[in-house]
């Protein structure tokens, strides 16, 4: 989706636990974000779009569950590279995964704002942008 203001990027990865063995032919199991996630959505797009099978072993909201199924050997999920750690290892294409797209998010202002909501909707958006502009 396009035409917002860029606020941050990050480039997913597929991890698993750090003595995991995967074959082509196995079906991926997978540890799932949740439906409107984008890194759920670039992953399972990947793997279709490979033709590699997975099936879902594991789904939630929680990024530390879904860490510790991976860290733990119950299945592969995509996380972001910072947050890999020494139980787990980065998967790519020699485990025969495919690449992922990097993700970027945005701020997109509604199309109905009320005109008196909008100075308040306005200033958040500047606020958000200048904190997000000093962290990164």
């Amino acid at each position: 989706m396009g035409g917002g203001i860029p606020l941050w990027r990050t480039q997913p990865v597929w991890a698993g636990a750090r003595d995991i063995t995967l074959t082509r032919e196995q079906s991926l199991p997978l540890a799932l974000h949740p439906v409107n996630c984008p890194y759920r959505h670039l992953g399972l797009e990947a793997l279709e779009t490979a033709g590699r099978a997975w099936h879902a072993v594991f789904t939630s909201t929680s990024i530390h569950a879904v860490e510790t199924a991976v860290a733990s050997g119950l299945a592969v999920s995509i996380l972001e590279r910072e947050r890999i750690t020494p139980a787990m290892r980065t998967l790519g294409e020699p485990d025969g995964l495919p690449m992922l797209q990097g993700c970027e998010a945005q701020l997109h202002y509604g199309r109905h704002v009320p005109a008196q909501s909008w100075p308040a909707v306005e200033a958040l958006g500047s606020l958000l942008i200048r904190q997000l502009g000093q962290s990164g």
